[in-house]
């Protein structure tokens, strides 16, 4: 079977590479990024990589539980804790020796603990055009996930495609009550030219339609609480906040990735340039579809990787712009609302620079990989009118650990993970704030302030894994995983804790 960690720079930084956009306000992939851990995923990441993957079929059912206590919210926006549980099933089959299909399906569901100053879903990609209010309160959430693809090779060429379905519902049961829907459709079409006995050349088209239904109700007889439209950096549209609570997204994207990949998937020279567009319209359903906000991103990316069978060595690049326009208008006819204009009013931007690496050791019956990397970012925001603004700068710098130890038909195998955010510089300006003198819980500008005071601090996490396989009904693999995490950060700590079972066949 495969190893995981031969391939890990390859697949890992190609995900990068094609990812969509990320908010300014993310603590996404800080201290820990996690690879793919079945061969379905790997083959799918890159669809020129299908068949070439090893001369076997795969499938994999994963039961997976986690839990994350209440703690001190870095962002406010994205809750203090949660917990859920998922089921994944996915499968890699070749057809023949030169063609093959591979497919996933998932569902989830849990919760996130004490949202606030956020009542819509998928904050990260579309803030800062979210509505919020300091009430907030725990979300529960349930999500589907479809994809499939297939590639092939003719003659000197390779095709591959790949299409994916996301369908998420997001509510709360007291108020204020989100009921929020999301359907996300993208696909992936890959060509690419045999260059060489040792190289493929080719170029990968992405392709997404985005929509979501954001509606917020009140169900107490004493009346609603204010729910503004936030504009970014402490700013809200003051004209249409607490006019209207129903809302929708509705967008686009598209991309390409031109790639130079190894035909030999465990050695290699692998180099990839990318580009990914993100348009995302808020509309007012209120008032007529009022086009109220859009937003747009562009994902520069860039990749190097090298790797032999027990070693390797990756560096990667990626810079996200992101711009909001708020549009304007007249005086109001009926419940008509004419656009006389628009104005760029948001912009930020994150960028990520970094090295990584692996080594692998085998010994008897134990194989020891160790994999090194560091990463320098920066975040950007700046709202136009008010001179509102936010940045910061971090290096981060993380040691994953990994051993198994097989005998007969078992494996036990532990995977130890060590990282450390170091913040350089940051600096908060809000010049003012929507929620300005008014009592509450906490205000738009305190979440701000905390958000600054978890960069400024810095992080500490460590991550623990151990898990048992075993070889049973004629080949089949029953694996029982149980995982640790504890992230440290100002005064307090976050702790996650999680437990999967999962049979491959």
């Amino acid at each position: 079977m495969m190893s995981n960690s031969r391939l890990i720079l390859l697949v890992t930084l190609t995900l990068l590479a094609s990812a969509g956009s990320a908010a300014v306000l993310s603590t996404e992939d800080t201290l820990f990024r996690v690879e793919p851990t079945t061969l379905s995923a790997e083959a799918s990441d890159n669809l020129l990589l299908g068949t070439l993957a090893p001369r076997y079929s795969m499938s994999r059912v994963v039961l997976s539980a986690h839990s994350a206590p209440a703690a001190w919210a870095p962002v406010p926006q994205l809750g203090s804790g949660g917990r859920g549980f998922n089921v994944e099933a996915d499968m890699f089959q070749r057809l023949g020796l030169k063609d093959a299909v591979w497919g996933r399906a998932a569902y989830k569901n849990g919760w996130r603990y004490d949202v606030v100053w956020n009542e819509t879903s998928d904050f990260r990609e579309l803030y800062p055009y979210v509505m919020g209010d300091p009430i907030g309160g725990d979300l529960q959430y349930e999500q589907y996930e479809l994809s499939g693809g297939y590639s092939v090779n003719y003659r000197r060429s390779q095709f591959g495609f790949e299409l994916g379905y996301r369908a998420l519902s997001e509510y709360r049961t007291r108020d204020p009550r989100p009921g929020n829907t999301t359907a996300d459709l993208h696909g992936r079409l890959a060509y690419g030219f045999f260059i060489g006995p040792n190289s493929v050349l080719g170029a990968t088209l992405l392709l997404g339609k985005y929509k979501q239904t954001n509606e917020l109700t009140f169900m107490n007889e004493l009346g609603a609480s204010r729910e503004y439209h936030l504009t970014g950096i402490g700013n809200d549209f003051v004209r249409f906040s607490g006019t209207s609570n129903n809302a929708f997204y509705k967008g686009h994207n598209l991309g390409f990735t031109l790639e130079l990949l190894p035909t030999d998937m465990m050695r290699g020279l692998s180099v990839s340039l990318g580009y990914n567009h993100t348009m995302r319209e808020k509309i007012l359903s209120d008032l007529n579809r009022l086009p109220l906000n859009r937003l747009d991103c562009d994902v520069l990316s860039a990749e190097f990787v090298w790797q032999q069978s027990a070693y390797g060595i990756g560096f990667n690049a990626r810079h996200n712009i992101r711009r909001g326009k708020d549009n304007l208008f007249g005086e109001a006819t009926g419940n008509v609302y004419p656009q006389i204009g628009s104005r760029l009013q948001y912009h930020g931007s994150e960028t990520r620079i970094g090295a990584s690496g692996f080594g692998e050791l085998r010994a008897g019956r134990f194989i020891f990989t160790l994999m090194p990397s560091v990463w320098w970012t920066a975040l950007r925001g700046k709202h136009a009118d008010s001179g509102n603004r936010f940045e910061t700068s971090d290096l981060l710098y993380a040691l994953r650990f990994k051993m198994r130890f097989t005998i007969s038909k078992n494996m036990l195998a532990t995977d130890i993970q060590l990282g450390r955010r170091n913040n350089l510089t940051h600096k908060l300006v809000l010049n003012k704030t929507a929620d300005e003198g008014r009592q509450s819980t906490m205000s738009l500008g305190d979440a701000l302030r905390r958000v600054d005071e978890y960069y400024s601090g810095g992080e500490t996490g460590i991550r623990f894994a151990a898990s048992y396989s075993r070889s049973v009904w004629g080949g089949k693999i029953l694996a029982l995983r149980l995982g640790y995490e504890r992230r440290g950060y100002v005064a307090d700590a976050g702790n996650e804790y999680s437990a999967a079972v999962s049979l491959r066949f």
